[in-house]
């Protein structure tokens, strides 16, 4: 949602209109918190010429334009932090927000990864390197680079929203068979729950073991 998405009425042409309404819904909820308890936290911004532009915290930013403030408080740098610093102060901001899904998350640490990589000549950070920057369980930052490096079509329904359960996601990006993958993907999508996938995969490869030990010998 943009600044010129809160200054005037959303258009119910609009292809987003829902989801813009959504998150109207939701700033304005935080606006009323503004106006009655004020900005709990600054915003961070950096200079640019004679202006500032938000590194975080720009749903405060259009919170605090619905509440009508003139002015807000804010931390800010005297110059444009590098593009690696940008990504991990937003992803710490956004990790305090409950409705960011799993393809935001999703996203956002494969941009932090992508911008670790160009400042450090094509060097991959390692699951202690993303674990020390953005403050999560090396189980949690392991689950998010197995569905990052997973198969095309996990990352697709991940991505695209489909599927927002890191757990499921995890588990489905280990099974190698394309086949047997694609079912159980199709399940998750449904919403099967993951101890009903477990299941659904014991019964899976079984089947594949029977088949198999049915084929004629030549």
């Amino acid at each position: 949602i943009s600044l010129e998405d809160v200054r005037k009425e959303l258009s119910t042409s609009d292809p987003l209109y829902a989801k813009k309404q959504k998150e109207l819904n939701s700033l304005q909820e935080l606006s009323n918190t503004i106006i009655n308890k004020g900005l709990l936290n600054p915003i961070i911004v950096y200079k640019r010429g004679d202006k500032y532009r938000v590194v975080a915290g720009e749903r405060r930013t259009l919170a605090s334009v619905i509440a009508n403030k003139n002015e807000i408080e804010a931390r800010i740098y005297n110059e444009k932090p590098s593009d690696f610093d940008l990504k991990l102060t937003q992803w710490i901001e956004n990790m305090a927000r409950e409705d960011l899904s799993l393809a935001e998350r999703i996203i956002n640490i494969r941009d932090l990864v992508d911008h670790y990589q160009k400042e450090n000549a094509d060097k991959k950070p390692t699951l202690r390197e993303l674990e020390k920057f953005i403050s999560i369980s090396k189980t949690q930052i392991s689950a998010y680079m197995k569905v990052l490096n997973g198969p095309a079509d996990l990352l697709i329904a991940v991505t695209s929203g489909q599927i927002n359960n890191l757990d499921k996601a995890a588990f489905i990006s280990s099974i190698d068979d394309p086949d047997i993958r694609k079912i159980v993907l199709n399940e998750a999508i449904k919403g099967t729950s993951i101890d009903l996938l477990l299941k659904l995969l014991d019964s899976l490869a079984q089947d594949g073991i029977q088949q198999s030990s049915q084929k004629p010998s030549f």
